[in-house]
């Protein structure tokens, strides 16, 4: 009988002590979850599934068509402090969903600002002109973004001048008529390629996937992040921050002709 109750009071001391074990083990997981949750909420946080850079103040995305239809109520609800949206390409191709997106947007407190996609083999001055025509100036908008990247422009027989001239072309022209020149969005690529040593007075909207941008040269917006998902749309989203305060950012929009 004694035998037994030692035996027994043996096996209780051992399951204690597989006990004490498990529950260390759990709480270890526990504290490097945290640790883990703690970075992310350092630089890329998903909240309500949008990807998100929580160093900056200032948040934003960038959409077209590609996005297909969205809930702009949702992104609303998300944070979303700004977005650019597609408007135009080239000389004569209107983005599917400008339209809708303008009128959608414009029912929510969201800054928004409109690109126009810049094409190497089309004349400069006829894309801003068609940009002009299909994007009205309106007080508190951001200022007007064109889009210039080597992406999708494989097919010319243009030299790097001429490219350049061109690019000049376009922003001299919507310079005239909105009374401000355009934001410049591009890659680290393209900069080196076109963008670097010209264009100064513009305003520099920066891609460089996952790492801060290291150029020779103060940018205002940087692109940090092709995949972000929304429940305001089914598709991946492009993710932005703005270099700057709520403040600084009333500095890029479009205020009163003189």
């Amino acid at each position: 009988m004694t035998k037994k109750r030692k035996s027994i009071k043996k096996n209780k001391k051992n399951s204690h002590k597989l006990n004490l074990k498990k529950y260390l083990v759990f709480s270890g997981i526990i504290v490097l979850c945290g640790f883990f949750l703690l970075s992310l909420f350092h630089f890329k946080l998903i909240h309500r599934g949008v990807r998100l850079d929580k160093r900056y103040e200032v948040l934003g995305v960038d959409v077209s068509q590609h996005q297909g239809k969205i809930n702009w109520q949702i992104f609303e609800n998300e944070e979303i402090s700004f977005v650019f949206i597609k408007a135009t390409e080239g000389e004569n191709f209107i983005d599917k969903q400008y339209k809708n997106n303008r009128k959608e947007v414009e029912k929510t407190s969201i800054i928004r600002g409109y690109y126009h996609f810049f094409r190497f083999n089309k004349n400069g001055k006829k894309q801003a002109e068609f940009f002009i025509q299909n994007v009205p100036y309106k007080i508190g908008e951001l200022y007007p973004c064109v889009d210039i990247e080597t992406y999708g422009n494989k097919f010319h027989n243009k030299s790097k001048n001429e490219i350049i001239a061109d690019i000049d072309l376009y922003i001299k022209t919507i310079k005239n008529y909105y009374g401000v020149y355009p934001i410049i969005y591009t890659n680290i690529y393209t900069y080196n390629l076109y963008i670097k040593d010209n264009f100064n007075e513009c305003v520099l909207w920066i891609c460089d996937l996952d790492k801060m941008p290291k150029i020779d040269r103060k940018w205002s917006f940087w692109q940090y992040s092709h995949k972000g998902k929304s429940l305001a749309t089914k598709y991946k989203i492009d993710c932005d921050v703005f270099y700057g305060s709520f403040k600084d950012l009333n500095s890029y929009l479009l205020q009163p002709k003189k």
